[in-house]
Protein backbone atom coordinates (compact mmCIF):
# COMPACT_ATOMS: atom_id res chain seq x y z
CA UNK A 1 0.00 0.00 0.00
CA UNK A 2 1.79 3.08 -0.83
CA UNK A 3 1.43 6.13 1.80
CA UNK A 4 0.88 9.59 1.67
CA UNK A 5 2.76 11.94 3.59
CA UNK A 6 -0.62 14.23 4.54
CA UNK A 7 -2.14 10.82 6.08
CA UNK A 8 1.41 10.34 8.20
CA UNK A 9 1.07 13.90 9.73
CA UNK A 10 -2.27 13.64 10.35
CA UNK A 11 -1.75 9.76 12.06
CA UNK A 12 1.42 10.62 13.64
CA UNK A 13 1.90 7.05 15.19
CA UNK A 14 4.81 8.61 16.98
CA UNK A 15 4.18 11.76 18.48
CA UNK A 16 7.09 13.49 19.00
CA UNK A 17 8.09 16.11 16.71
CA UNK A 18 10.79 15.38 13.76
CA UNK A 19 13.71 17.37 13.17
CA UNK A 20 15.49 16.70 10.09
CA UNK A 21 19.56 17.43 10.90
CA UNK A 22 21.42 18.54 7.23
CA UNK A 23 24.75 19.35 7.75
CA UNK A 24 28.00 18.09 6.30
CA UNK A 25 29.60 17.29 9.53
CA UNK A 26 28.84 13.59 10.39
CA UNK A 27 30.35 14.16 14.11
CA UNK A 28 28.67 17.21 14.42
CA UNK A 29 24.97 16.08 12.81
CA UNK A 30 25.61 12.84 15.37
CA UNK A 31 26.17 14.69 18.94
CA UNK A 32 23.11 17.00 17.92
CA UNK A 33 20.73 14.38 16.84
CA UNK A 34 21.42 12.38 20.15
CA UNK A 35 21.32 16.22 22.36
CA UNK A 36 17.74 16.33 20.64
CA UNK A 37 16.54 12.52 20.91
CA UNK A 38 17.14 13.39 24.84
CA UNK A 39 15.15 16.33 24.40
CA UNK A 40 12.29 14.30 23.29
CA UNK A 41 12.48 14.85 19.66
CA UNK A 42 13.03 12.25 16.60
CA UNK A 43 15.92 13.19 15.09
CA UNK A 44 16.84 12.38 11.42
CA UNK A 45 19.76 13.31 9.30
CA UNK A 46 21.24 13.69 5.96
CA UNK A 47 24.40 14.92 4.99
CA UNK A 48 24.36 16.70 1.42
CA UNK A 49 21.51 18.09 -0.79
CA UNK A 50 21.18 13.98 -2.46
CA UNK A 51 20.43 12.60 0.66
CA UNK A 52 18.04 15.23 1.83
CA UNK A 53 15.80 14.72 -1.56
CA UNK A 54 15.94 10.83 -0.53
CA UNK A 55 14.64 11.25 2.91
CA UNK A 56 11.84 13.77 1.79
CA UNK A 57 10.23 11.13 -0.22
CA UNK A 58 9.15 9.32 3.49
CA UNK A 59 9.56 11.40 5.56
CA UNK A 60 7.86 14.88 6.30
CA UNK A 61 9.73 16.31 9.24
CA UNK A 62 8.05 19.42 11.30
CA UNK A 63 11.46 21.10 11.76
CA UNK A 64 14.96 21.43 10.09
CA UNK A 65 17.93 22.46 11.07
CA UNK A 66 20.46 23.36 8.09
CA UNK A 67 23.85 23.82 7.46
CA UNK A 68 24.10 26.47 4.72
CA UNK A 69 27.31 25.42 3.55
CA UNK A 70 26.74 21.81 2.02
CA UNK A 71 30.00 21.19 -0.22
CA UNK A 72 29.56 22.84 -3.35
CA UNK A 73 26.26 23.36 -2.84
CA UNK A 74 24.22 26.00 -0.89
CA UNK A 75 21.62 25.29 1.76
CA UNK A 76 19.76 27.77 0.73
CA UNK A 77 18.94 26.00 -2.25
CA UNK A 78 17.13 23.31 0.05
CA UNK A 79 14.76 26.10 1.75
CA UNK A 80 11.96 26.27 -0.77
CA UNK A 81 12.40 22.16 -0.97
CA UNK A 82 12.08 22.04 2.43
CA UNK A 83 8.96 24.70 2.88
CA UNK A 84 6.74 22.85 -0.49
CA UNK A 85 7.05 19.65 1.88
CA UNK A 86 5.86 20.94 4.76
CA UNK A 87 4.74 24.13 4.30
CA UNK A 88 4.56 24.93 7.92
CA UNK A 89 7.96 23.64 8.89
CA UNK A 90 10.05 25.69 11.05
CA UNK A 91 13.67 26.03 9.63
CA UNK A 92 16.79 26.76 11.31
CA UNK A 93 19.79 27.58 9.58
CA UNK A 94 23.68 27.16 10.67
CA UNK A 95 26.67 28.68 9.33
CA UNK A 96 30.27 28.64 10.32
CA UNK A 97 30.63 31.95 8.19
CA UNK A 98 27.97 34.22 9.35
CA UNK A 99 27.10 37.27 6.90
CA UNK A 100 24.29 39.39 7.49
CA UNK A 101 23.41 38.85 3.32
CA UNK A 102 23.12 34.98 3.97
CA UNK A 103 21.17 35.62 6.90
CA UNK A 104 18.86 38.37 5.33
CA UNK A 105 18.18 35.58 2.02
CA UNK A 106 17.57 32.63 4.43
CA UNK A 107 14.72 34.27 6.47
CA UNK A 108 13.67 35.40 3.31
CA UNK A 109 13.33 32.31 2.10
CA UNK A 110 11.52 31.08 4.87
CA UNK A 111 13.81 30.14 7.63
CA UNK A 112 12.51 31.36 11.13
CA UNK A 113 16.14 31.98 12.76
CA UNK A 114 19.50 31.99 11.96
CA UNK A 115 22.05 30.95 13.97
CA UNK A 116 26.63 31.29 13.83
CA UNK A 117 28.37 27.95 15.23
CA UNK A 118 28.96 26.86 17.42
CA UNK A 119 25.36 26.16 18.55
CA UNK A 120 24.47 23.72 21.07
CA UNK A 121 20.89 21.92 20.87
CA UNK A 122 19.10 24.09 23.78
CA UNK A 123 20.00 27.17 21.29
CA UNK A 124 18.32 25.68 18.15
CA UNK A 125 15.61 24.85 20.58
CA UNK A 126 15.39 28.15 21.57
CA UNK A 127 15.70 29.45 17.67
CA UNK A 128 13.02 27.00 16.56
CA UNK A 129 10.15 29.72 18.89
CA UNK A 130 11.94 32.74 16.95
CA UNK A 131 8.46 34.42 16.03
CA UNK A 132 7.63 34.39 12.06
CA UNK A 133 7.86 37.23 10.63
Amino acid sequence: ARRHPHVLMSRMPDSRETILVIDTNETFVEVLAAALTRRGFRAIAAHNMDETLRLLRNEVPNRAILDLRLGKTSGLKLIPVLKATNPEMRIVALTGFASLETAASALRLGAVSYLAKPVDADEIIAAFEAPTH
